[in-house]
């Protein structure tokens, strides 16, 4: 199965993102636009600053958020649903240990509220959309995390046929997923609202049995099915406490202690 990658050059200021192909099995493109660096396949970013205060790593970072969707769109996520999304994306950062299998990062992801706003868009079809919901809504009305119905653009124009499940302003919420996204795919667009780049893993990594990069951004076959790995870097700005002024959307608090 081959795997093919298209990049895309955005307005100034948006940075670029990897469209990724999946054979047959289907398409996926986790994409972020990036205000300084964008994603850049081969190049390394410095290790993102974190956005918040600091976490022991002996304790656990626990996220209580917000998840807002329009009450227009076909698939209204209710928070039993919600619930499962985010158990899901705690499993998978949870999971991903950046210091072998007897470490865990250290993350909680819980429910504060659902808010359906029939303002709210239902899906995300322009490139400077998610700029432009910063300017026309209040953190608190989009959420930590906008779920909508589709996403048609992501910093460059999809291949044919090809399925965007997430789409995400690097270092800025809301982390926007599709009603049908699991919970990989919002534990990766939360990655990219804490400012991480994304990664692209090589072809062999990629097709085979290893686990993924949590943050990767190509197709990679079975994408739900693999485990994950998260650098310690990663890891660390996963757990970044928000700030005080996206409060509304999210509200970061430690507490407990991390056990392998």
């Amino acid at each position: 199965m081959s795997v093919g990658r298209n990049t895309e050059a955005g307005p100034a200021g948006l940075g670029r993102c990897r469209i990724s192909r999946m054979g047959r099995s289907g398409l996926l493109a986790l994409c972020a636009m990036g205000a300084e660096t964008g994603c850049d396949d081969g190049i390394a970013d410095p290790p993102p600053r974190p956005p918040g205060g600091h976490v022991s790593d002996a304790s656990v970072a626990t996220h209580k958020v917000v998840v807002a969707h329009s009450s227009l769109i076909a698939s209204r996520p209710g928070a039993d649903l919600v619930r499962q999304r985010l158990e899901q994306a705690t499993s998978r950062v949870a999971g991903a240990a950046p210091g072998g299998e007897d470490r865990r990062c250290c993350v909680d992801f819980s429910l504060a509220s659902v808010r359906p706003n029939r303002r709210l868009p239902t899906s995300i079809g322009r490139l400077d959309a998610l700029s432009n919901l910063r300017r026309d809504f209040d953190i608190g009305e989009l959420g930590a995390f906008l779920v909508v119905d589709g996403i048609s653009n992501c910093a460059g124009s999809p291949d044919a046929g090809e399925q965007i499940l997430g789409c995400t302003n690097r270092g800025q919420l809301p982390a926007v997923v599709t009603s049908g996204a699991m919970g990989v795919v919002w534990a990766h667009e939360f990655g990219h609202a804490q400012g991480l780049p994304g990664r692209f893993p090589l072809d062999p990594e990629c097709l085979g049995n290893a686990p993924l990069p949590l943050m990767t951004e190509r197709g990679c076959p079975r994408l739900e099915d693999r485990a994950h790995i998260v650098t310690q870097n990663e890891c660390a700005s996963f757990r970044s406490l928000r700030p005080l002024a996206e409060n509304e959307a999210i509200a970061s608090g430690i507490g407990g202690v991390c056990l392998p």
